[in-house]
């Protein structure tokens, strides 16, 4: 709450009045960028600490906490016809619109060329086609997409889904390094390690692809390759979405916009200025969008996972592998960046990229590597409604408890909030009656489905149920203003009930889900003041602010009271818009009319 004293002249008599002003948060629908494609998931959805221990997702921002990208459909391998079980050659991803020979061991072990004549056979009726004479070697950002990073082993993974013959070793891609054409990248179906090899090797794989689609929900972009030096290599075809011009655009405030994935990155490549461990990189992350560190007006960076750090490498480029007109600044070009995904084979690793020749390959958790925070993309959970749709799968046992805490956080994250969880113990202090109560118990299932009713439900009359207060809970009659964070994000402003959702009161934000305790939720302020006067204009208050930054604020509503204990009374009859941004402030003015003469108000 942001409070505004000024002395108002009236006559002889100075009168201090102080005017508090309400800056409700926007609810976000998305926080997707306009990119021309949107990453899919890394399928990544536990979390691991240092030495590779399974741990609670909530509140770790890591990829299994976040699980930032479009959603994988169920089931993701399908016939051509989209029909199950899988029965015949040919398999469709409906993650990406590619189809996949069933049989991943076709020739068996090849060399680079040797796999692209193989394929070149398939088109002319030398081998097998299945009907389909439009096979390729698959380029290396098709060959990834199979890569699931919550496997340790993808080989298996993807043998379960319906493939055969999938080998547990190196598949050939088409793409040529960029270092010369004695050596292509190879994606390994083991681990999902990407990396280049020497194309006279007789040891890789050949796994033929087919299609090349927009409009899936997780479409394959270019890689960059844009010279062919073979028939069917990677720069011959050129398969995948085209990147726009330019691919990056500057936005002067410190950041940059991947107008291909519509991701925000900062432009300093090297922004903590030194190496991190993996948990120290997570915790300067964090740290930015608690406003500890630079964070150029945004609360919701986060850590790259594995497929947003892979998806800024161009192949046809290196030292570095990023295109020749890249606007980024302190790279660090001979060493790794981290992602935020653990190396689900080794839990104590994760997964970094060299970002001089592309490399992708895991790391262990306490080396020392670099950090680059990107935000935006798709999250699963950026709405109320997906909030409910993901506790209702819970319900159904489509969903564990974890997911439902998961998703919370994310839908926090959008008003750039963090969730403070304190190993699962809760506090909750009640203004009322100046108690403190605190449980020592974990939230475990059984609590959960406990305190189910009062969490999503509510109460009978569709007010939410609150500890000690029972149902029928106004928070607008509350002795404190609330700052409402839900659905209904200025509800309390209005007068309306708060409904299962984030709040925030004068004495800290509070997360309202749960009878026993709650959630402490830390939210940076969004809107900066510059000024704010009043001025006496025809027997009425004019009052003027300035903001100098706005992030993501809803409206600005204005409450006095009579005495410093009142009721605080809002004098605005409708939400006054924002006019600024995160970059750039605006300038507003309001009339208070109808004060009483010789009153002090706050």
């Amino acid at each position: 709450m942001l409070v505004g004293a000024f002395y108002l002249l009236k006559g002889n008599i100075v009168m201090k009045r102080i005017y508090v002003l309400s800056l409700p948060f926007l609810f976000l629908t998305s926080t997707a960028f306009a990119g021309t494609i949107n990453l899919p998931k890394t399928g990544q959805t536990k979390c691991y600490d240092t030495v590779g221990v399974e741990i609670p997702c909530a509140g770790t921002g890591q990829d299994g906490a976040i699980q930032a990208g479009v959603a994988w459909p169920s089931p993701r391998f399908t016939n051509p016809d989209g029909t199950t079980p899988i029965t015949g050659d040919v398999v469709l991803d409906r993650l990406t619109g590619l189809m996949w020979t069933k049989n991943a061991n076709l020739p068996g072990q090849k060399t680079w060329q040797q796999g692209l004549d193989y394929v070149t056979g398939m088109n002319a009726g030398t081998y097998p086609n299945y009907g389909y004479t439009d096979w390729c070697l698959p380029n290396v950002n098709e060959l990834e997409s199979l890569v699931n990073a919550a496997e340790s082993n993808t080989a298996t993974w993807l043998s379960n889904q319906g493939f055969i013959n999938v080998q547990s070793y190196d598949y050939w891609s088409s793409t040529l390094h960029a270092q010369g054409t004695d050596g292509a990248w190879i994606v390994n179906m083991w681990d999902g390690v990407v990396r280049g090899y020497v194309t006279s090797h007789y040891d890789g794989y050949v796994w033929p692809v087919r299609g090349e689609v927009t409009s899936q929900p997780a479409p394959i972009w270019k890689t960059g390759k844009t010279v062919g030096y073979y028939a069917g290599d990677d720069g011959y075809l050129q398969r995948g979405v085209a990147w726009p011009v330019p691919r990056f655009t500057d936005n002067k405030d410190g950041t940059i916009t991947d107008n291909l994935t519509g991701l925000m990155w900062t432009q300093d490549a090297n922004l903590a200025n030194d190496q991190k461990t993996w948990q120290a990189s997570l915790d300067y992350v964090a740290g930015m969008n608690t406003g500890m560190y630079p964070n150029y007006g945004y609360t919701d960076w986060r850590l790259p996972n594995r497929k947003e750090l892979r998806s800024l490498t161009d192949y046809s480029s290196f030292n570095p592998m990023l295109s020749s007109d890249h606007p980024f600044i302190n790279l660090q070009i001979g060493n790794d960046y981290w992602s935020s995904t653990t190396y689900a084979y080794i839990p104590e690793g994760v997964w970094a990229i060299f970002i001089w020749d592309g490399i992708l390959g895991a790391d262990s958790k306490p080396n020392g590597n670099y950090v680059w925070p990107v935000r935006g993309g798709q999250i699963e959970c950026s709405t109320w409604t997906d909030v409910i749709s993901k506790y209702n799968a819970y319900v159904s046992g489509q969903a564990v408890w974890d997911d439902v805490i998961v998703c919370y956080q994310q839908y926090a994250s959008m008003y750039g909030c963090t969730i403070d969880w304190s190993g699962y113990n809760y506090s909750y202090d009640y203004p009322e009656s100046g108690s403190v109560r605190t449980s020592e118990t974990s939230m475990t299932e059984q609590a959960a489905l406990e305190a189910r009713d009062a969490i999503f439900g509510g109460c009978d009359d569709g007010s939410p149920y609150v500890e000690d207060m029972g149902c029928s809970y106004n928070c607008c009659t509350c002795a404190y203003s609330h700052y409402v964070l839900s659905e209904y994000s200025h509800a309390c402003l209005d007068g309306q009930y708060l409904q299962n959702s984030v709040y925030i009161t004068e004495s800290g934000p509070v997360f309202t889900t749960l009878r026993q305790g709650t959630w402490i939720v830390t939210c940076q302020t969004l809107v900066e003041l510059s000024s704010f006067s009043a001025t006496l204009k025809a027997g009425n208050v004019l009052l003027e602010w300035a903001t100098t930054s706005e992030i993501d604020a809803v409206s600005f509503n204005f409450y006095r009271a009579e005495s410093e204990d009142g009721e605080y009374v809002k004098i605005n009859s409708s939400l006054i818009p924002p006019e600024g941004s995160p970059t750039q402030g605006a300038s507003y003015e309001f009339t208070d009319r109808g004060m009483k003469n010789r009153t002090t108000y706050y």
